[in-house]
């Protein structure tokens, strides 16, 4: 009998042991079960905070947004009188090293501080610039055909320009673009002995900004250009008028001609 009790008493205790082990475990794994669920939920909560952050983040670089701008207006529709029975090649206009390729420039008189802003163009701005003038050249009919460096096209005449300045310029508290031109003009027949180049410009235009913002100064850049095209259409009929006129002597052309300067006090 005593063998049995004690065999008895053996068996209670390692079920009581069984037990025991079997809620330590149960206990550990809802622990476990809980921490997860815990690191689930913070971490959830850090998605959503880092989501929020990011979109005030894209709010706040939106406002500070980099902006392309492409220079252009509409094509002139008044064509010349007369056509002039030859060919015209525009070869591509020049660049100084005082343009900026990518960014409007905005100068301040004042101070001169000279502010790359966040306005950028989409071209370069002599490919832009040359195919404005080509382009409205030909519009108006003044050649039999305005080509531009690439055509295989026979051509008589050429014009060749190198832009020294394109800008913008604030002085107390007014606005402008300013765009500075230099334009040569051409006559690869002319007679023996005279010069070949018939006409040489400098086209300086400030056309004002209703406003210091770099948009408003690059839609006065816009009219800028504008205006030096019509300008050069202008000069190169007045030019082939008068060498028409028995105006191509060897001593009628200067090296060097008075800058013509178009400024307007009106805004468009």
């Amino acid at each position: 009998m005593t063998c049995n009790a004690s065999h008895e008493n053996m068996e209670r205790i390692g079920h009581t042991q069984d037990s025991f082990a079997g809620e330590g475990n149960s206990t550990l794994k809802g622990r476990v079960s809980l921490a997860l669920r815990f690191v689930l939920s913070l971490f959830r909560h850090v998605c959503a905070l880092g989501f929020v952050s990011a979109a005030a983040g894209c709010a706040i670089w939106t406002g500070s947004v980099v902006r392309y701008h492409v220079i252009d207006y509409p094509t002139p529709q008044k064509p010349a009188e007369s056509s002039i029975p030859d060919k015209l090649m525009v070869y591509r206009f020049l660049l100084t090293d005082a343009v900026d390729v990518y960014h409007l420039v905005v100068t301040s008189a004042d101070d001169k501080e000279r502010t790359i802003t966040l306005q950028r163009w989409e071209f370069d701005p002599s490919d832009m610039v040359t195919e404005l003038i080509q382009r409205d050249l030909d519009a108006s009919g003044l050649f039999e055909k305005t080509v531009d460096q690439w055509s295989s096209a026979r051509y008589r005449y050429a014009l060749e320009g190198t832009i020294k300045k394109l800008e913008g310029v604030v002085k107390d508290g007014k606005a402008a673009a300013v765009l500075h031109v230099d334009v040569t003009l051409k006559d690869f027949e002319s007679p023996i002995g005279a010069r070949k180049s018939i006409m040489a410009k400098d086209y300086v235009i400030e056309e004002p900004s209703v406003d210091p913002k770099p948009v408003s100064i690059v839609r006065a850049v816009n009219l800028a250009v504008r205006k030096l095209s019509e300008q050069i259409r202008n000069d190169i009929a007045a030019t082939l008028t008068k060498e028409a006129d028995g105006g191509n002597d060897a001593d009628s052309h200067d090296d060097k001609t008075m800058p013509v300067r178009v400024s307007s006090s009106t805004r468009r």
